[in-house]
């Protein structure tokens, strides 16, 4: 995984922990929703959860993301 695709994975983590639509996230981080999408399928998988915050408790515990 290159080093900007790694830092792009954490800043969905961390915008995944918020309260905002997901249609607010991926404006924020200047990608579609379908994206978004994608890159949740993905970090869901990889987790081995089935929702957002599964995967943000799995990401704090393994000090991913504070």
């Amino acid at each position: 995984v290159s080093q900007s695709r790694y830092r792009g994975l954490i800043d969905v983590l961390l915008e995944l922990g918020t309260d905002k639509p997901d249609k607010q996230i991926a404006d924020d981080l200047g990608i579609t929703e379908s994206t978004l999408n994608t890159h949740k399928k993905h970090l869901f998988e990889k987790f081995n959860v089935f929702s957002k915050s599964g995967l943000i408790t799995k990401a704090i515990f393994n000090k991913i993301i504070q």
